[in-house]
C-alpha cells in the first residue's frame, strides 16, 4: 500500500502512473490469455 501526500496525487497515479501501467499489463495478460485459450478449444 502506498501513501500519498494528497487526494489529487493519489488520482495522478491511477490516471497516468504506476497503477494505469499495471492495469495495462494485467489487461494484456488476460487479454493474451483469451486468445490462447481459444486457439486450443478450436483445435481440440
Amino acid at each position: 500500500m502506498r501513501s500519498f501526500k494528497s487526494d489529487e496525487a493519489n488520482f495522478k497515479s491511477i490516471m497516468d502512473g504506476t497503477a494505469k501501467q499495471r492495469a495495462q499489463t494485467v489487461f494484456n495478460l488476460c487479454r493474451d490469455f483469451a486468445l490462447q485459450v481459444s486457439d486450443v478449444l478450436i483445435y481440440n
